[in-house]
């Protein structure tokens, strides 16, 4: 699961990649975003220098479709897991995440 900040038409966009893939979690910024911009317009990720950040769990939840069955299992397990690790902030509950940069794509290209 990966958490991508990008630019898209002159503001900033939080989606989140590969909902069920529970095995890796990162936040991916581009690089042509700063991260002092990030961190004002992007309240659901709270950054902590640039390799690190705290994400906001309940967002997780809702742009995952998180909420019943299988999946909001899923997603309590990577919880109670970053639990175990230390990943899981003590008072906001946010989840850390490593950051990755990633670079952005000329218009008409493809990976």
């Amino acid at each position: 699961m990966r958490v991508a900040i990008d630019e898209h038409h002159g503001s900033l966009r939080l989606r989140l990649l590969d909902p069920d893939d529970f095995s890796a979690f990162a936040v991916v910024l581009a690089d042509d975003v700063d991260l002092a911009r990030a961190e004002r317009e992007v309240p659901q990720v709270r950054f902590a220098g640039s390799s690190h950040a705290w994400v906001d769990p309940d967002w997780l939840r809702a742009a995952g479709g998180y909420d019943t069955g299988s999946r909001a299992e899923n997603l309590a397990r990577m919880l109670r897991y970053a639990d175990t690790k230390g990943w899981l902030h003590p008072t906001s509950g946010e989840v850390a995440a490593h950051v990755v940069r990633q670079p952005v794509r000329a218009p008409g290209t493809s990976t």
